[in-house]
């Protein structure tokens, strides 16, 4: 294999071939590294800037010991997005000790076109959504047995006129 120091290598090309290509059986078919920038860096004005796919494997990966594994940014579109054809999940999010998905947005953290599904616990202002049900229907029986106290007292303040309308007649 060659070997190129301080000498970079240029290659292009004014048709549809590729201008660098690389190809392995059993190694990787493109390596890049570097110490303080870009490994690798891909730039298209029409299509993506880099792209990965496979037969069996992930068609893109993004690995780390320490920071983001994968960051999408943009500046009008979406920032990262999951999209399946078959029966799978356009995205996922799983986490060993810390938290599989986390959003947060200038209007809204997450938002949901269509049904959702939750097969465990839900917590809304840091109190479970059991409690908080639980919390209504102690109010509305609290408003039902206000309601009631008050129909009661009503009833006696009719009772309580029409005594003193009878006691005023004899």
């Amino acid at each position: 294999m060659p070997n190129f120091t301080d000498d970079p290598v240029i290659s292009r090309t004014n048709n549809a071939a590729n201008a660098i290509e690389g190809e392995s059986k059993d190694g990787r078919g493109l390596v890049g590294r570097s110490n303080t920038n870009y490994g690798i860096r891909g730039h298209s004005i029409k299509s993506a800037g880099i792209r990965g796919s496979s037969e069996d494997g992930r068609g893109v990966e993004g690995w780390t010991e320490t920071s983001e594994g994968v960051v999408g940014i943009s500046e009008t579109g979406h920032g990262v997005w999951g999209q399946t054809e078959g029966t799978g999940h356009g995205v996922v999010g799983t986490s060993k000790s810390g938290v599989g998905v986390f959003g947060k947005g200038g209007r809204l953290a997450g938002l949901f076109e269509g049904s959702v599904e939750i097969t465990a616990f839900l917590k809304v202002g840091g109190v479970s959504f059991l409690v908080l049900t639980d919390r209504v229907k102690r109010l509305e029986n609290f408003i039902s047995h206000f309601q009631e106290v008050q129909r009661v007292y009503e009833r006696l303040k009719t009772l309580e006129e029409k005594v003193a309308a009878l006691e005023s007649a004899h």
